[in-house]
């Protein structure tokens, strides 16, 4: 699968011109989720806030950790929107040392043409320049082309979640910048990116329930 006959990319930040389209494709993403996953209705809790607020994916998450406000990033070809990632990062322990993709999607003819692999791509370039961090992307267990995404890309499969009301989410990580960090260091680092997932899909279960 190769890139479709695009002259330029360009990774740029959502302008308010693009929430529409951005508010729309969220949406179809989730109903595809329900479609696809037995047990797997959160309308309500995700797609009637965004539809309602188009500047719902920017507000600012307040788990323990504490999570920055998201950020939108939108990549175009030749001027036309393709897809967007939406992203947070932690100031905990340390301001900007984990970044959270909350989410990432390709407007659907543009799928399985290399374009999504190029997004994470330039996204990676653009959060990282030369700082050392770990980029973390919780996926639903049954969403197969993100997971072959992140796996294709050089993600590591760190934990799964505990079977939530049939369903349950895969976390992938990768490394970015320096590779310096001895390896105890990584695995003391990985255990708590792990534990930290966990405390916010149990946060997160507690506030909507």
């Amino acid at each position: 699968m190769s890139d479709v006959s695009f002259t330029s990319f360009k990774l740029t930040r959502a302008k308010p011109a693009d929430f529409g389209t951005i508010r729309s494709l969220h949406a179809q993403t989730m109903r595809d989720h329900r479609a696809r996953e037995t047990g797997f209705d959160v309308g309500r809790e995700f797609i009637d806030p965004f539809l309602t607020k188009p500047r719902y994916f920017l507000s600012r998450t307040t788990y323990f950790f504490r999570l920055t406000k998201r950020e939108l990033l939108v990549l175009e070809g030749d001027g036309s929107f393709l897809g967007y990632v939406a992203f947070s990062r932690t100031q905990w322990p340390k301001p900007n040392r984990v970044i959270f993709i909350n989410d990432i999607s390709i407007l659907p003819q543009f799928r399985r043409k290399g374009i999504a692999r190029k997004l994470l791509a330039e996204f990676e370039t653009r959060v990282s320049g030369n700082s050392d961090l770990h980029v973390v992307a919780p996926v639903w267990k049954a969403n197969f082309a993100s997971r072959a995404l992140f796996e294709d890309t050089g993600y590591t499969k760190n934990s799964s979640t505990p079977e939530t009301q049939h369903r349950q989410l895969v976390i992938y990580e990768k490394h970015l910048g320096p590779q310096r960090h001895a390896p105890l260091f990584r695995f003391l680092n990985g255990l708590l990116l792990a534990t930290t997932c966990f405390a916010a899909l149990f946060l997160w279960m507690l506030a909507n329930r």
